[in-house]
């Protein structure tokens, strides 16, 4: 094949590709908005739990546990903000 030929099947791949991909991903964000949620939840809080351990000194599961517990306030008061803002 000439590199012409090559560069053309490869611009043609790369943009089916990119095209079945979004695809998929369309299809499977009901999959992946909660499963990003929960990554994106807990890199925020691993910097809180390593500071309730190293600071405090606080074991790892109670330092978990506070954590957690806050969080669940924190989306309680965010949800009782929007059903009361609606």
């Amino acid at each position: 094949m000439e590199t012409s030929d090559r560069r053309i099947q490869t611009i043609c791949l790369v943009s089916l590709t990119t095209i079945v991909c979004g695809v998929i991903l369309h299809r499977l964000q009901v999959l992946f908005l909660p499963f990003l949620l929960a990554v994106f939840i807990s890199l925020g809080l691993s910097s809180f739990i390593n500071l309730l351990v190293q600071r405090l000194r606080l074991p790892t599961t109670a330092a978990v546990g506070i954590a957690l517990l806050i969080t669940l306030v924190l989306f309680w008061l965010l949800g009782l903000l929007l059903v009361t803002s609606v």
